[in-house]
């Protein structure tokens, strides 16, 4: 039987070595909240299941998960539930838009329907289109986000 440092040389874990290292990292991460986000692994293969209140956080865990060696793929098949809101303010997102720097709120059109909400229009970078995506991610109530803006930078 292989140490655990042979199977760290060789860039493979085994399941239960892997399953072992999930545990720490989503128990540990401060923005996951604690025993809400289980996983099953089968050849390197990693499934994420639970519930978090924000889906920053269930692309956080899915990120964090990813990095470890021996991780072949992750399906994220976490489920947002909040447990403040069941739609999400529009207004609310539109604020926190206005509020970054490196975004012109103006060019984005935010639609909203319950938990799911929608983003259009156009925007001069790829890191605006991510921000953008980011801030609507932190608003309370967000289930899933389209983010349809169209990157057209500026001379």
């Amino acid at each position: 039987m292989k140490t655990d440092s042979e199977v760290k040389k060789e860039g493979k874990a085994s399941d239960r070595h892997l399953l072992q290292e999930i545990s720490t990292v989503l128990n540990s991460n401060w923005s996951i909240p604690k025993d809400q986000v289980k996983a099953t692994v089968r050849n390197g293969h990693v499934t994420l299941t639970g519930a978090v209140p924000w889906l920053y956080q269930k692309f956080t865990a899915q990120a964090f998960v990813g990095y470890l060696t021996g991780v072949k793929d992750v399906e994220n098949n976490i489920i947002v539930k909040s447990e403040l809101h069941n739609t999400v303010e529009q207004r609310r997102i539109e604020q926190a838009l206005g509020r970054n720097w490196a975004i012109k709120a103006k060019d984005i059109i935010v639609k909203v329907d319950g938990t799911a909400v929608m983003l259009l229009g156009i925007v001069a970078s790829l890191y605006q289109k991510r921000q953008a995506e980011r801030i609507v991610s932190r608003t309370p109530g967000t289930g899933s986000i389209d983010n349809r803006l169209i990157v057209e930078p500026k001379p």
